[in-house]
């Protein structure tokens, strides 16, 4: 509880309180079910001003594969300036309570697929502001990850060798030559984390802007048995 104390006068005062409550709520996620016997399952996390139904169908070619793609979507809502509804993960303000909102509900989601699909093998994709919401829920949930694919975003700068130590699997750090939103300069910054971090990482640039780069889809479906 935070206390804030303003004087009117040299005789008055008033006081402003904030207080915190948890109040549950209704978060949506999509599911694009596989042709083959589900065996895999990856976990796709959006970006800035994204939805997840549409990000859900950028991974379309592995709906003939055993792979289940399961794509949450950010609980903050906003207009962009087409007057469409898209999502935020979070802002600066209050961002600890925000950060630690949707890691429960990520943890939620997970609990909900390992209840109706069982213990599958696991990956994730992070795209965009996506990618620092992934690694700050395998920080805090520990999470059993296979690979963890990051693509054009930044990791969090509260990212350390000891909150991440649990995580053994391989990370691709993808990132374009011509992304405006995610500069080389800032991928170099990015990259000297990685590396002072000691994590299992391949640095993985490519010819392009601010997207999913086909090298990423080629080592997913190189990881997923997929019918052709």
């Amino acid at each position: 509880m935070q206390k804030y104390q303003s004087i009117l006068s040299k005789k008055k005062t008033f006081v402003v309180m904030k207080k915190n409550i948890i109040v549950p709520r209704t978060a949506h996620y999509y599911i694009q079910i596989p042709e083959l016997k589900v065996q895999r399952v990856l976990y796709v996390i959006h970006g800035y001003a994204q939805k997840a139904s549409d990000f859900l169908k950028e991974f379309g070619y592995l709906k003939k594969s055993n792979c289940l793609v399961i794509a949450p979507e950010a609980l903050s809502k906003f207009y962009n300036k087409k007057g469409e509804a898209v999502a935020n993960w979070m802002t600066v303000h209050q961002r600890l309570d925000e950060i630690n909102d949707y890691v429960g509900y990520l943890n939620q989601v997970q609990d909900e697929i390992l209840q109706e699909y069982g213990k599958l093998t696991t990956a994730a994709l992070g795209f965009s502001q996506g990618t620092s919401t992934l690694m700050r829920w395998c920080m805090k949930s520990k999470l059993p990850m296979t690979h963890l694919y990051l693509c054009s975003g930044s990791i969090p700068p509260e990212m350390s060798k000891e909150n991440v130590k649990h995580f053994n699997g391989q990370l691709h750090f993808y990132y374009g030559n011509k992304d405006k939103l995610f500069p080389l300069e800032k991928v170099k910054l990015q990259l000297k984390k990685l590396a002072s971090i000691e994590l299992n990482f391949i640095e993985k640039p490519f010819e392009g802007r601010h997207e999913i780069s086909e090298f990423c889809k080629k080592d997913i479906i190189a990881t997923t048995q997929v019918d052709q």
